[in-house]
This record gives structure tokens, C-alpha cells and sequence, in this order.
């Protein structure tokens, strides 16, 4: 699979006197949203139309339950969502309290199979003015 990218200038935090360094950018050929997911799952399999719709929009509130209340949710060949925090750390197990925590988060843990995939890739940069 050839994915296209382009070169993105940012500037050192650390020292902002400092040449911009260039990074690679992915180039995003679009967005499937749910409704696309719908259409597809219906021209791909014999649900109709509106089956198609609860079936996609009901694994979408189920997988969401599932993580919010602290279950990993593994998805096939994808991976895994799972609930995950930053927090701060604390001097013993005794201290470390619910205010330390900073924020949660949704982590995806890719599959064996999606992880020997993103090794097949191939990349090519987009020509860009100079």
C-alpha cells in the first residue's frame, strides 16, 4: 500500500530561535464516518438499509459502554480499545489518591495482524513548491 506524505516545518519549543525542523506528515485522502460505514455494510452484505444502520449504530454504543466501564474491547484484527489515565505519581501506593489522576483517555493496543501490515507500507512523499 503506497501512502502519500508531505513535510511539515515546526519550530523547537525549547529554543524557538532555532531553524524549523521538518517532519513527515501523513496525507489523509478523506474521513468514513458512521453513516458511510452503513452504506458500506449494506452493499457489502444483504442487511437492509436500516438494519445496516442499528447494526452499526448499536456496536457503536455497545463497544462505548463496554470501555467507559473499564472492559477492553477487542475489535478482530484492529486491536484493542481499552480505558487508560495519566496521572501523577505518588510516593507510595497509600498516597497515590483519585485527585492525581489528570485525565482518561481511550488507548488502542494494534493486533499482531495490523502490526505486520503497517510493515508492508510503503511511503511516497508529495511533491510540494520549494
Amino acid at each position: 500500500m503506497d501512502i502519500q506524505f508531505t513535510a511539515i516545518g515546526r519550530k523547537n519549543p525549547r529554543n524557538t530561535t532555532a531553524p524549523l525542523k521538518y517532519h513527515a506528515h501523513i496525507v489523509h485522502k478523506g474521513l468514513i464516518d458512521a453513516e458511510d460505514l452503513m452504506e458500506l455494510l449494506h452493499k457489502k452484505t444483504r442487511l437492509s438499509m436500516p438494519d445496516a444502520c442499528i447494526a452499526v449504530l448499536e456496536l457503536l454504543a455497545i463497544i462505548e459502554n463496554e470501555v467507559l466501564h473499564g472492559k477492553a474491547v477487542q475489535l478482530g484484527k484492529l486491536g484493542s480499545l481499552r480505558l487508560a489515565v495519566k496521572s501523577d505519581a505518588a510516593e507510595s501506593q497509600k498516597k497515590l489518591r483519585t485527585t492525581a489522576i489528570k485525565e482518561a483517555y481511550i488507548q488502542h493496543r494494534s493486533d499482531k495482524h495490523l502490526k505486520k501490515l503497517l510493515k508492508t507500507l510503503s511511503f511516497t512523499k508529495l511533491r510540494t513548491n520549494y
